[in-house]
């Protein structure tokens, strides 16, 4: 009898994917997940990540440039990911472990923050790593599963230098868009590499700083020529 019950409960525990059934949205039951043993590894494999991302070469001339960013914070214990960054659609995730559990966290401009949570990972034949796959457990200012949220979000593929992934936005519990990215490391890395000066030949604040003083140094100097050469002589 003991042994039908447990079955059946980590049954019903495995198929759950709704966001009223796993910690919310407001006053939804709590039920502990399922054990996810490479929780960490997959945590480590998204701190990888850190850097500055582009649009693939691949994707053709009408998507480049700066993409995506992944910044290491919070003494190694969370991952930053800026998708966009500094346009009017720019969003953020907070990746972090919690016990033996992945988690994201997702900022968009519907003001909906859902939190989606990692599956333990799946290799199939030939495959060295799974993708890491999350799917939404709740969120806050949710007043049900039916307000637009990103539901699923998944790192197909992670490369030294290559990267895709999925994000899936709901609306009325049905899939409203789904968004592929592939991208490219950019040569520019590191958590300052997303400042960006356009008079700067290396994308980090350090060499921003020192650039920007030989320029004020040099507008400088010219202006000190324009003074010079409009000094009238005074009339004898």
């Amino acid at each position: 009898m003991n042994r039908n019950l447990t079955l059946l409960s980590l049954t019903f525990m495995s198929v759950l994917g709704s966001c009223n059934a796993i910690n919310g949205p407001r006053g939804g039951p709590i039920i502990l997940p399922m054990p996810n043993r490479g929780a960490a590894a997959q945590f480590e494999r998204i701190k990888s990540l850190d850097g500055v991302w582009e649009w693939s070469e691949e994707l053709g001339p009408e998507l480049s440039g700066l993409a995506c960013s992944y910044q290491i914070t919070a003494g190694g214990t969370a991952v930053l990911e800026t998708l966009f960054p500094g346009d009017d659609y720019e969003m953020v995730s907070l990746y972090h472990l919690d016990g033996d559990q992945l988690i994201l966290t997702h900022y968009g401009s519907t003001g909906i923050q859902p939190t989606l949570r990692a599956k333990p990972e799946k290799l199939l034949a030939g495959q060295v790593e799974a993708p890491i796959e999350f799917a939404c457990i709740g969120g806050t200012n949710m007043n049900s599963e039916a307000d637009g949220h990103m539901h699923r979000m998944s790192f197909l593929d992670i490369q030294e230098n290559e990267l895709l992934t999925s994000w899936t936005f709901q609306v009325d519990r049905r899939p409203a868009g789904d968004r592929v990215f592939k991208l490219s490391r950019s040569a520019a890395t590191g958590p300052e590499a997303g400042w960006i000066c356009s008079l700067c030949k290396e994308a980090t604040l350090e060499n921003a700083i020192h650039e920007a003083q030989d320029k004020l140094e040099e507008l400088e100097q010219v202006q000190k020529k324009l003074e010079a050469t409009n000094v009238t002589e005074p009339p004898h």
